[in-house]
């Protein structure tokens, strides 16, 4: 390679590179929230959509009514289901005056979706101050809606985080190291006050906020975001709010198949964040893949020692991170695979991108 187009190179890798530094300095800064232990928390209102999750609901709901906080409803919205969802929840409402029932009945479908069953859920939920979580999805503790419950003294909106099972295979390490990557990502973002998002298997907000910003109404088109979107609508006229010292745990997808239509899912909702946040994310990503690629391109010329070194420095910056953040949820040891996962996830997000662009994702939520 002509010696001027190699300056130019290692010029242009140095500067991705710095670009990428200050990303991971501001994930290396985040910090958990302290609450105080004589606050008197609020009543909670735990909402859950489900369809057809008569075995789920048999499971979560003991795991809910277990839960050592001193006031709480579960308001369990069964949507179209046509399996016995509506008879298990039934049953445990004759054994725990806690438990509510919204039963989303089929010919209700011109307005179907998760969104639509949230907001039925919200609408019943007895108390102002909501909590979600999956059916798919157990507390890691019985502390959660306690711990959950702390952040409303400093916001509007409580993020959590959503570990999955920990399973063998290296899908099941892929799953959860992007987790933890997702997570250091919008907790950080939260921690320097630009909150842009939060997953609906634990996240929090007030029943006055919904309604303020009009709930789903700029997505209800879409079958995602009822947490994302929300959050990334909201958090401009909220406090935000972040707990680490509990999370929720759920059954990851088994197969590359189902794992890769969720990706599709997920990834469809991010063209309507707002452009903020679009740039954050994509400063972030772009600067990653041409990092990867100036660095390849580095290896072809004399100087493969400082790229060999430059990329080593660079994902175990990466590993670092992510360990200081999983750290917070005893999930640490999944920065370990940073080395392979993550470039291996700059390929196939690419991938993602170019089919969700020339084909559409999965319109249903399920």
């Amino acid at each position: 390679m002509d010696q001027s187009l190699t300056i130019v190179l290692i010029t242009t890798v140095a500067i991705l590179f710095v670009v990428q530094l200050i990303y991971i300095i501001r994930f290396l800064r985040f910090k958990s929230l302290t609450f105080k232990n004589d606050e008197v928390l609020p009543p909670i209102s735990v909402v859950v959509v489900g369809r057809n999750e008569a075995k789920n609901w048999k499971m979560l709901i003991p795991a809910l009514l277990s839960q050592s906080h001193h006031t709480f409803e579960v308001v369990a919205v069964s949507d179209r289901s046509s399996d016995e969802s509506v008879d298990v929840i039934s049953q445990f409402m004759l054994e725990d005056t806690r438990i509510r029932l919204v039963d989303v009945e089929v010919n209700e479908a011109f307005v179907s979706g998760k969104k639509y069953a949230l907001t039925l859920g919200i609408k019943a939920a007895r108390y102002e101050h909501l909590l979600f979580i999956d059916t798919d999805c157990l507390p890691a503790d019985e502390h959660w809606i306690r711990e959950m419950a702390k952040g409303f003294s400093k916001g509007d909106i409580v993020l959590g985080f959503g570990d999955y099972q920990r399973l063998s295979g290296f899908l099941n390490r892929l799953i959860r190291w992007e987790t933890l990557h997702t997570a250091m990502m919008y907790f950080s973002a939260a921690s320097s006050g630009k909150a842009y998002m939060g997953i609906g298997r634990n996240l929090a907000y007030t029943k006055s906020l919904f309604f303020a910003v009009k709930g789903f109404y700029e997505h209800m088109h879409l079958p995602m975001g009822d947490d994302d979107l929300f959050v990334n609508k909201s958090a401009r006229l909220a406090r935000t709010a972040w707990v680490t010292t509990t999370k929720t745990i759920s059954e990851p997808k088994r197969t590359w198949r189902a794992w890769w239509k969720q990706k599709r899912r997920h990834m469809a909702s991010s063209s309507l964040y707002r452009k903020h946040t679009k740039l954050y994310l994509a400063t972030y990503a772009m600067s990653k893949v041409f990092l990867y690629i100036g660095l390849l391109m580095l290896m072809l010329t004399e100087l493969i020692p400082v790229a060999v070194i430059m990329l080593f420095l660079y994902i175990g910056m990466i590993s670092l991170s992510m360990w200081h953040v999983g750290n917070h949820w005893k999930v640490g040891v999944t920065a370990l695979f940073s080395f392979i996962i993550d470039p291996l996830l700059v390929v196939l997000q690419g991938v993602l991108m170019l089919q969700n662009y020339f084909t559409s994702p999965p319109k249903t939520w399920k």
